[in-house]
């Protein structure tokens, strides 16, 4: 079955102690991965990478991947929810864990980059090796649902700056000092 086919197969159940992953087949759910190592924050499915000439996938024996942020890193060591560990849903097997030293509020990833949403700073990974491709250390920190909001599409990452740059904002008001920016309101909005 092609990965894209399997992906979209493919159901996410979120529940208080445990992420499990259901595939259909036949009709008939199966369990293909579960983590039973209390609550988990975030789970995405990693989408397979766009691959050039220049650009080898390390890790297509193991795709799909699963990331998941949970109460506990692989280590045991880490802070709760300060690492993202990478799991191979064709082996099962951790392939990768990527740690943090402040809690993780999300993950959001596409074709060509994983990105980690941290309360004021973005980290942004190659989907091919998982190293490091970029932060972003000037995020505008929320009150809301959302302490970091972001939006990733397939060429563009959205946040909110730290700074009010006034000939980028978009019109339609601005924001007092106790006032969520309108950029998260609009992402906040969006998700």
């Amino acid at each position: 079955m092609k990965q894209e086919n399997w992906i979209e197969a493919v159901a996410g159940v979120k529940m208080e102690n445990a992420e499990q992953q259901a595939g259909r087949k036949t009709g008939e759910a199966q369990e293909l991965f579960s983590v039973r190592h209390g609550p988990v924050r975030a789970a995405r499915i990693l989408p397979a990478p766009h691959i050039s000439p220049l650009k080898l996938d390390s890790f297509a024996d193991k795709r799909p991947l699963l990331g998941v942020c949970k109460s506990t890193g692989s280590a045991g060591t880490s802070p709760p929810y300060c690492c993202v560990d990478l799991y191979s849903l064709r082996t099962g097997e951790m392939v990768k864990s990527i740690q943090f030293k402040t809690p993780i509020y999300d993950l959001h990833c596409n074709k060509q980059i994983l990105v980690v949403s941290l309360q004021e700073k973005i980290a942004a990974f190659d989907s091919c090796t998982f190293t490091k491709k970029f932060f972003v250390t000037s995020c505008y920190p929320c009150p809301g649902p959302s302490p970091n909001p972001i939006a990733l599409g397939s060429r563009w990452l959205a946040y909110a700056e730290n700074k009010l740059i006034r000939c980028h904002q978009s019109r339609g008001g601005a924001c007092g000092d106790n006032a969520q920016s309108y950029t998260a309101t609009v992402i906040n909005a969006a998700k």
